[in-house]
């Protein structure tokens, strides 16, 4: 008789054994579902897209990066153009002094071409690149 009040559920009415839990039958294994490989048209397009975007990035990533510099090095072009209209005495004595250290520095051998180079940059271009002040607004009204 079956006790209602029993505390024990779900007894299997066959054991098995380890061996037989090992395998599975046959009607177990083709309803797992296997890895889908397809090699379709529509699988072909979509990594032909994929491939194309990730091209399209870098081709972009690279067409910024050149723009940025070209546009750093307009602005310093216009910016040294800027400077030797302005002070023209001013640039003629760095460009001179800037090109007789380089002399001396070359002649004695003290400097490698690098080190000759970042002189240049710093004597010269850095001094002339340098954003311009601002100028003051012309006062309109007369002030008492």
């Amino acid at each position: 008789m079956e006790n209602s009040n029993s505390t024990r559920t779900a007894i299997p009415k066959t054991e098995t054994s380890m061996s037989e839990k090992k395998k599975k039958p046959d009607s177990l294994r083709a309803e797992t579902p296997q890895p889908k490989r397809s090699t379709g048209i529509k699988d072909v397009i979509d990594i032909i897209w994929a491939a194309l975007i990730f091209v399209l990035m870098i081709v972009v990533r690279f067409l910024h990066s050149a723009f940025e510099i070209l546009s750093d090095i307009f602005v310093k072009v216009y910016r040294i153009l800027i400077f030797c209209y302005r002070k023209p005495n001013h640039a003629k004595e760095l460009f001179k002094s800037t090109l007789n250290i380089i002399k001396v520095s070359y002649d004695a051998e003290i400097w490698t071409w690098t080190d000759m180079w970042e002189i240049f940059k710093s004597h010269l271009v850095t001094p002339m690149t340098k954003q311009p002040p601002a100028r003051p607004a012309p006062q309109s009204a007369k002030q008492k």
